[in-house]
């Protein structure tokens, strides 16, 4: 029996690739909540953007709903809110602002007090319904960015992040605010989920406009630059297709009890293994340290293929490791791969061939 899911986040891109994941994997009637004058104009903007990721052989079950997390009552009428909340049975929220340079105040209104107003109508709906109704919530590996800093050299599903593991970057501090929101709320009795993606690679054509794929700055600054650092990496990975698939699996049934999930594989990616996709796409790619690598980006200011990674600012320290204070921890997902084994999934492979079209989707 179909039941409403609403789903935020969808015009993006790994909320693209989750509504298509929920399509094919639920019989959910998904309400889309998009930024948008009208419903009218809404799902035209939802509809071409998940068609350029592929068919939509179930896009009758999409409802565009025109709203605004970052507003009370997510922008909508009385009315409209209250309809919503009497049919809900999930929320999948998994819309972000997402801005490496982006201080925390210009972060919040969307990371957290979005946050903050989708368990508010998750409340309604449960007050409504007088039954569960699940909120999944998708955040971010990068709140333990700092970690190592804190002392904790590796992270995994039980580790509570704080401010300090976050370090002082706004989008990490926000994505931890916006966790503190969703463990007070599983304190008063809502079930929630908290999915942790951390690097997501993506071939989709979208993928070149996702300002989440902080990976794809630095391998379009390796392509135009010919060289890369030696020994970066190995970066926790996975592609924005499994995470979708991921978190439909991991959220059947729908009313579960509040629980973390890590969104990567279990081996991280060393760079090196990127760089050899990239040089199987014929781009030739010298290795140098650190060091020269980045005194070399530093000659080529108005090369237009390294000014993405120039935009990730900080955080593009943090992929290369470089200095002693920019080390990432080791971060383990094993308890949500025994899960995800227990319900029956199975990863897609991230082999040579996959790096090797993502290198063609963010070169070409």
């Amino acid at each position: 029996m179909s039941h409403p899911i609403v789903l935020t986040g969808a015009t993006g891109s790994l909320g693209g690739h989750l509504a298509h994941a929920l399509l094919a994997g639920t019989d959910a009637t998904l309400h889309c909540l998009v930024r948008a004058p009208t419903d009218q104009a809404a799902g035209q903007r939802l509809r071409t953007h998940l068609r350029r990721m592929g068919p939509l052989g179930s896009g009758e079950r999409l409802v565009a709903v025109a709203a605004d997390i970052r507003e009370p009552r997510l922008g909508l009428s009385a009315r409209r809110y209250a309809e919503l909340a009497e049919q809900t049975r999930e929320v999948h929220h998994c819309a972000a602002h997402v801005h490496m340079k982006a201080p925390y105040r210009e972060l919040a209104p969307a990371n957290v007090g979005g946050t903050r107003h989708l368990l508010d109508f998750t409340h309604e709906a449960i007050e409504r319904q007088g039954t569960a109704v699940a909120f999944h919530h998708v955040s971010s590996a990068s709140v333990f960015m700092w970690a190592r800093n804190t002392g904790l050299a590796a992270v995994d599903e039980r580790t509570e992040p704080t401010m300090e593991t976050a370090g002082p970057l706004g989008y990490t501090r926000s994505k931890v605010a916006a966790e503190r929101e969703v463990r007070a709320a599983a304190s008063h009795g809502v079930p929630t989920a908290v999915y942790r993606p951390a690097m997501v690679v993506d071939c989709c054509p979208v993928a070149t406009v996702s300002s989440s794929d902080i990976l794809a700055p630095l391998v379009r600054a390796i392509a135009a630059l010919g060289l890369a650092p030696a020994g970066a990496g190995p970066f926790p990975l996975e592609t924005a297709e499994e995470v979708a698939r991921q978190i439909v699996a991991l959220s059947r049934p729908g009313g579960a009890p509040h629980r973390v999930r890590h969104l990567f594989r279990r081996e991280p990616v060393p760079l090196k293994t990127v760089v050899a996709a990239l040089r199987g796409t014929g781009t030739m790619v010298a290795e140098v340290p650190v060091e020269d690598w980045l005194d070399a980006l530093a000659k080529n200011p108005d090369e237009p293929d390294t000014l993405p990674l120039r935009g990730v600012g900080e955080v593009g320290n943090w992929l290369l490791g470089a200095g002693t204070d920019r080390r990432a921890p080791a971060m383990h997902s094993e308890a949500t791969w025994r899960e995800l084994g227990r319900t029956g999934y199975r990863a897609a492979p991230l082999d040579d061939a996959y790096l090797e079209r993502y290198a063609r989707s963010i070169t070409a």
